[in-house]
């Protein structure tokens, strides 16, 4: 057996397994010791993955998301499709669009906005909050969130 104090102490990381018992009654095994991801476990407790990305735009360009958490294990890729209107397609996992929260918020005299389309199409939109219309500038601090709920 081995002594728990023994053993250093660190920061878990997503990937690091936990050993753990997974209640069941199989009739041959019962409550069998299993390892479990430390991902995985959040997930389960949260009830959620995200997808959340700072965004910067200026010009007809998409927008250049900087991600800063991603663990629904799908890529999220952007387009622009005119001016302030621009285009998030997920691809690599199947979203329920009954399941989707999603927070935005854009910096300086500007608001955006979004929705999901289908599961696969989130579309976004930036205008001016002065009533100017669509807008092509995502200032620094303008972030979204897709929430993914199971």
């Amino acid at each position: 057996m081995a002594i728990i104090s023994s053993y250093p102490t660190v920061v878990a990381e997503a990937n690091d397994l936990l050993i753990g018992t997974k209640v069941t009654n199989t009739g041959t095994i019962i409550n069998p010791t299993k390892t479990f991801r430390v991902q995985e476990v959040v997930n389960s407790a949260l009830g959620y993955t995200v997808y959340t990305a700072g965004l910067i735009n200026a010009g007809a360009t998409a927008p250049t998301p900087n991600v800063l958490k991603n663990n629904t294990g799908g890529t999220f890729t952007w387009s622009r499709t005119s001016t302030g209107l621009f285009v998030v397609t997920i691809a690599g996992i199947t979203v329920d669009t009954t399941k989707v929260a999603i927070f935005q918020c854009a910096n300086a005299d500007l608001n955006i906005g979004a929705r999901i389309i289908n599961p696969t199409t989130i579309n976004v939109e930036q205008f001016s909050s002065g009533g100017g219309g669509y807008v092509d500038i995502m200032a620094a601090g303008t972030t979204i969130e897709f929430r993914i709920y199971s």
